[in-house]
């Protein structure tokens, strides 16, 4: 199974997406591809700060138990799309319109998307070192292209 099968596989076990086909206003492969690009994209931004620099804009939002549970080897903790527009209201707005779907749809497919997305570049349990991120991100990349 691909990362963007686990991914589409998430969003229906959550509620984002129905089985089968895709219908109106549901978001398809192409648009999840691209959200899962664009969140790869958006730690790539030196304005963000890489992965260091989306935790400390989780911590300064409130929401530092979060991401370090993305981070760490355990259960991920759930976020809110208003907690995640919130504390990435432009983000959100533009990675959601880089892939083709309204912001509101988009924060919450980010919600499910995002925390699976921090879970795969942190591996070991902690934030990489930069060399290895980038490895990692790469791979993330590719296996968004299958």
């Amino acid at each position: 199974m691909g990362l963007l099968d686990e991914l589409l596989g998430s969003l229906v076990d959550q509620g984002q997406l129905s089985r089968g086909q895709v219908g109106p206003g549901q978001p398809g492969q192409a648009q999840v591809s691209g959200l899962a690009q664009a969140v790869l994209a958006m730690l790539n931004d030196p304005r963000i700060g890489g992965l260091p620099g989306l935790v400390q804009r989780f911590q300064q939002s409130g929401l530092g138990g979060v991401i370090n549970s993305w981070i760490g080897t355990g259960q991920n903790q759930p976020i809110d799309p208003t907690q995640l527009n919130r504390a990435f209201p432009d983000e959100v707005t533009e990675m959601s319109r880089q892939a083709g779907v309204p912001p509101q749809q988009g924060g919450s497919l980010l919600a499910v998307l995002l925390p699976m997305l921090i879970d795969r570049l942190t591996p070991s349990g902690q934030v990489p070192q930069q060399n290895q991120f980038d490895q990692l991100r790469a791979q993330l990349l590719q296996g968004l292209s299958r």
